[in-house]
């Protein structure tokens, strides 16, 4: 089972924040994002809103994003006002232990 957790960055201090709870003061921060489960090929966790690069030596960068449709998060590319225009495929781990060995984190919001 994943652990439930969560980051929101903070538009007047300029930072990430990773708290171990979210209480009103928090929820007023923009970008409340939430961890997928999921490490990329460097151990670093993988949240909603990184923007990650896919691997296997191309330079093509996704944001990850939930879909409803599919249920879960996805690699998906964003058009220019930010929006989702395309829902590349899913995020999910190629090891046992939800390590993905390709996916690198490059950023984030």
């Amino acid at each position: 089972m994943r652990e439930i957790k969560f980051r929101a960055w903070d538009n007047y201090e300029k930072k990430m924040w990773y708290p171990r709870t979210i209480g009103e003061g928090f929820i007023k921060m923009s970008g409340l994002m939430q961890f997928t489960g999921m490490l990329d090929k460097n151990g670093v966790e993988i949240y909603e809103s990184d923007i990650i690069n896919e691997g296997y030596g191309s330079s093509l960068v996704y944001r990850v994003a939930w879909a409803k449709t599919y249920s879960g998060y996805q690699w998906a590319q964003i058009d220019t006002d930010g929006e989702v225009n395309y829902y590349y495929g899913g995020i999910g781990g190629y090891s046992e232990d939800g390590v993905n060995t390709d996916v690198e984190v490059i950023g984030n919001i």
